[in-house]
Order: C-alpha cells, then structure tokens, then sequence
C-alpha cells in the first residue's frame, strides 16, 4: 500500500487554498467551478486520509471504502477537466489506482504521476501558470 503522510495532504490543502486565491479574479462561474473542484479535492483527500490511518492502525482492507475513493477520485477528476487535462486525467487515474490498489506498486504510481505530492507540486505551477486568466 501506498504510503500518504498527513504532510502530503496538508500540502495538497495549500495548493486548494492558492487556488481560490487566484479563482478569486475569475468569472462567476468559473469561480463556482473552481470551488467545487477543490471542495471535491478536499473531500476525497480526507476521505483517503481517514482511510489510510485505520489500514496503518491495523484495520483490514475496507473493499466498499476504496471504491467510494475510487468515486471521489472520479469526481475530482470531472471537476478539476475543466482548468487542466493532465492533472484530470491523473486524478482519473487515480480512481483507477482505488478501484484495485493491490495491483499498484510504488514504481507503478509513480510512472503513472499520480502521488499526491507530485500531483500538488504540479498543480501548484499550474496555478502559477495561469493567474490572471
């Protein structure tokens, strides 16, 4: 299993949080997707959290858990198709790596850029990218 620390997602969280700091200049409705977007992003990053802890406290593999990650995984991934492809298309992957995550390898993970922390680094830049528009 995949090792996701709560530094990861406390990270994950700056990106949502600069990210409604630059969707703050945007269209309404751009604004209004952008929040759903990282409430999704907030929500799913929890959700796995909370989740992971109870594997590393000893609790066994939860299959109906992974595959409501595997959902919000999807969701964030349909949300977040609107600002960027890449990061879309990994989060999908990402549903993918909950819907069997005994399948996935380290490496595995990592040839897909679906880490939570390389995924935040580059929707970070992404966000940086973009101001403005």
């Amino acid at each position: 299993m995949i090792e996701i620390t709560s530094a990861v997602l406390l990270a994950l969280v700056k990106f949502g949080y600069d990210a409604i700091k630059d969707i703050r200049q945007s269209s309404k409705e751009r604004r209004e997707a952008g929040y759903k977007a990282l409430q999704s992003l907030a929500t799913a990053a929890r959700k796995t959290e909370d989740y992971l802890k109870e594997r590393r406290s000893g609790s066994p593999e939860n299959r109906d858990t992974e595959g409501e990650l595997a959902s919000r995984w999807r969701a964030v991934a349909a949300d977040f198709g609107r600002f960027n492809d890449d990061i879309a298309e990994r989060f999908f992957i990402k549903a993918g790596y909950w819907d069997d995550p005994q399948q996935w390898t380290n490496e595995d993970v990592k040839k897909a850029r679906i880490g939570l922390s390389q995924i935040r680094a580059e929707a970070e830049q992404l966000l940086r990218d973009n101001r403005g528009q």
